[in-house]
């Protein structure tokens, strides 16, 4: 090793005339120490002075993000450079990975001999201290992993990543000006810890915020200082006057630990969450009138986990008339409408025309496997822009689910595909507000289908009928007939199937009207009450006898 180290000193050329100072002239108040002159803080010669720190939490959640802003004015203010990053580094263009040339290679000499020449976009100094950070990072690399190539494509990525960023950080070229490197969010993988690992030993400030304490940073480095606060900020970029800022008040940020704390646990804020996957209840069918009108967050296998919401839902098919009586049978499916309950009283509901509007423009919002959801969304035929964002995105979520499931068949074999895409972003209007209403931890909505006929369920109701039970509706279909009405267009049954009696045909399916009080009716005034009474009163008074009324008086 040693013999190597010596070695990569005469492929380095050039030793540096600085060395690192990093980290030993802080004093713990991390934003007032990054502010400080380079040139004050270690005055001693042949070394500039640099930090490379990790902020874990807030200390205060109110003025954390304010803090933030005007450090980086004050910085710029200073002549200092500043970069930042939000949530990853960025990613590297063909044309930049394609300039770092690479020679062959058998051992990690050669290899390292083979890409340090990749560094004559910096000069000086900065040239003579990135190429031995360089080679002693690649050393290091070596005795972990022994893949040569993979070690290679570490190298490239650091050589790129540095060539993308130098400009903004070291313009002047002059290594005692120290730039400033801020990535918001912390480091993801490997490649980007080598690259704030490797920038730490040039004369850059490097500083990964980690506000929201539920995410981790994998970045590990003996040269790391740490600082640890106890209040946790979810935060997506920092803070620029340029992209637009919002700031939260402290009643925000205590809503916000309410969800945390006091929410979550039985205990739902509305609409607390937009994202769900429906899990399909196997239940008797006496269940089903149980389970009907109870809220999600009371149903076997109801779940929330890291902001995703498991909704058990019922698919069911009944077939046959419970014990031969038409009348109970139709009470029994009435008592199951609720206020968010659609019904569907003959079949084929929908048809091939349901699918045209869409159809044309399909192959546009389906590309490579996957829905194209800003083309989608920005298309003039897109049909839901009023709802909600996080319900549209919601919606494309369950229909790519729903086309990766492969439910209907033909899907990803003869473009049944985009049929299913055209029918899913058709719904009708009534469907569409339930859904906009629709709130993961309580009622879900409803859909009931009665194929009391010979004719079944068309490819576009299945697909209707999968993509609402993806969405989160409980779908029953009654059959009477007990023919095979529905999923014919499945590759696989996905209802369960109830016999509750022997079969009844040619019966006449009721307009259902569920008794449920009218939210928009309006209560009677009194003085309308007075004057309906009174006028109902001289109604039943005839004529002769106001007559006569009329002459006693006079």
């Amino acid at each position: 090793m040693k013999d190597i180290q010596k070695d990569l000193e005469q492929l380095c050329g050039d030793k540096p005339q600085l060395k690192p100072c990093t980290n030993a002239w802080l004093s713990g108040k991390p934003l007032k120490d990054i502010r400080k002159d380079p040139a004050a803080r270690y005055p001693a010669p042949g070394f500039f002075a640099n930090c490379f720190l990790r902020i874990l939490g807030a200390e205060d959640r109110v003025t954390y993000l304010d803090d933030l802003y005007h450090l980086r004015q004050d910085l710029l203010a200073a002549g200092r450079k500043v970069v930042i990053a939000n949530g990853r580094l960025a990613p590297l263009r063909p044309n930049e990975i394609d300039a770092v040339t690479r020679g062959n290679f058998r051992n990690i000499r050669e290899l390292i001999a083979g890409l340090l020449p990749n560094f004559g976009f910096l000069t000086g100094e900065l040239r003579c201290l990135a190429r031995k950070a360089f080679a002693e990072l690649m050393l290091e690399e070596s005795q972990k992993e022994k893949n040569l190539s993979k070690i290679a494509g570490r190298g490239v990525y650091l050589i790129g990543w540095l060539w993308h960023y130098h400009r903004n950080l070291f313009e002047s070229g002059d290594p005692l000006l120290v730039g400033c490197f801020f990535y918001m969010g912390g480091c993801r993988d490997s490649a980007e810890t080598l690259f704030c690992r490797f920038l730490a030993r040039l004369p850059a400030d490097v500083v990964i915020f980690c506000p929201d304490l539920r995410k981790k940073c994998c970045l590990e480095d003996h040269l790391l200082y740490e600082i640890h606060y106890d209040e946790s900020l979810e935060v997506s970029a920092y803070p620029d006057p340029d992209e637009g800022m919002s700031m939260g008040t402290a009643s925000y940020h205590a809503e916000r630990d309410l969800d945390s704390s006091l929410y979550g646990d039985g205990l739902y804020r509305n609409q607390q969450y937009s994202s769900a996957v429906s899990l399909i209840l196997k239940t008797a069918y006496e269940e089903i009138s149980v389970l009907w009108d109870e809220e999600l967050k009371y149903r076997p296998n109801f779940s929330v986990r890291n902001g995703t919401v498991t909704l058990p839902v019922i698919f069911a098919v009944v077939n046959g008339v419970k014990d031969g009586s038409a009348y109970a049978y139709w009470d029994s499916i009435r008592k199951l409408i609720t206020p968010d309950t659609a019904v569907i009283r003959a079949f084929p509901h929908l048809s091939r025309t349901s699918r045209k509007k869409l159809m044309p423009f399909t192959r546009e919002f389906f590309i490579n496997g996957r829905l194209q959801k800003t083309r989608i969304k920005a298309h003039k035929a897109y049909q839901y822009g009023f709802l909600r964002e996080p319900v549209q995105d919601y919606l494309l979520d369950c229909l790519q689910r729903l086309i990766d499931q492969k439910i209907i068949k033909g899907t990803g074999e003869n473009g049944m595909e985009h049929t299913v895409i055209a029918v899913a972003l058709n719904l009708e209007k009534d469907i569409l507000r339930m859904i906009q209403r629709f709130d993961f931890t309580k009622k879900n909505p409803k859909l009931i289908c009665i194929a009391a006929g010979e004719t079944a369920l068309s490819l576009e109701d299945d697909i209707t009928l999968a993509f609402l039970s993806q969405i989160g509706f409980d779908v029953v279909i009654f059959a009477p007939t007990g023919y095979q009405c529905a999923e014919r267009h499945f590759n696989r049954s996905l209802a369960v199937s109830h016999q509750i009696g022997g079969y009844m045909f040619d019966l006449e399916v009721p307009a259902f009207r569920a008794a449920l009080p009218d939210p928009n009716r309006r209560l009677p005034r009194l003085s309308d009450l007075r004057s309906r009474c009174c006028g109902k009163f001289l109604g039943c008074l005839s004529v002769p006898f106001i007559i006569i009324l009329l002459l006693l008086i006079v």
